[in-house]
């Protein structure tokens, strides 16, 4: 792959020099091929740990397209109504604000929550397998800040309402149903979904910190926040993922849905 700027290794090469990011991983995929899958640099500041193409990076806002994946499938096996209210599958929503926002409103972002809302701080994290059931309770009180269907914008508060969806109706966690039903189907072997525990095979996140880049002391993963940015997936297992969403067969999902 070449072009004006260089080749794809000279762009990577520049781009990476330009950020001062520690290291970084990337995979191309090409007609349902990934014909290139590498890495550069270590996985956290100082160290000498080399990141590699299996390493998992925090892909953040990419999880919500497994989150809204769980979703379809369900929809796929008539567990859950695109056109229902929320409040037809939680029952901590019924009679509140946003009862009759639907499935498909919270998929699109069209719900009425606010990228506000869908921002506001949860200190009250414990890390505990009811995390996320707790999120959602205290979200079925919040009235949304604009009518359902008004206008479209972005919002995490609509795929934490989306995770819970799915471990209600499936009756599992949400990190083992996305496991179970997306990840070892397409064979994401290095990935994995924020459980609340400390995973040292993790790249280290960085800060901006006086002209350099100051890795995080915490490696711990955040149960709650998972359906809207908690998925941890190496480059190439995200080249696989894109592969299947692009192949046309039926694996994870009809491909005719």
């Amino acid at each position: 792959v070449g072009g004006p700027e260089g080749t794809m290794e000279d762009v990577i090469a520049g781009g990476m020099a330009a950020s001062g990011a520690p290291g970084l991983a990337y995979a191309v995929v090409d007609d349902g091929h990934i014909p290139t899958a590498d890495a550069r640099g270590v996985v956290k500041a100082a160290s000498e740990e080399e990141v590699t193409s299996d390493t998992p990076f925090v892909i953040g806002s990419i999880s919500k397209s497994f989150t809204a994946l769980a979703v379809m499938q369900l929809v796929e096996a008539g567990e859950i109504d695109l056109d229902g209210g929320v409040s037809q599958y939680l029952d901590e929503f019924s009679g509140q604000p946003a009862s009759d926002v639907t499935i498909r409103q919270l998929l699109s972002h069209t719900s009425g929550f606010s990228t506000l809302q869908g921002n506001a701080s949860h200190s009250d994290a414990t890390g505990g397998k009811d995390e996320l059931a707790r999120l959602v309770d205290g979200l079925a009180e919040v009235k949304p800040a604009y009518e359902p269907d008004e206008r479209w914008e972005y919002s995490n508060t609509n795929y934490q309402v989306l995770g819970r969806l799915i471990e209600v109706v499936s009756g599992q966690d949400y990190q083992s149903y996305v496991a179970a039903a997306i990840l070892e189907p397409v064979g994401m072997d290095d990935s994995f979904v924020a459980d609340g525990e400390a995973c040292p095979s993790m790249a280290t996140g960085h800060r901006p910190w006086f002209g350099t880049k100051r890795p995080l002391l915490d490696k711990s993963t955040d149960r709650a926040t998972a359906p809207q940015g908690g998925v941890n997936a190496s480059a190439i297992d995200v080249a696989r993922f894109l592969v299947l969403m692009l192949n046309g067969v039926d694996v994870v999902l009809c491909a005719d849905g």
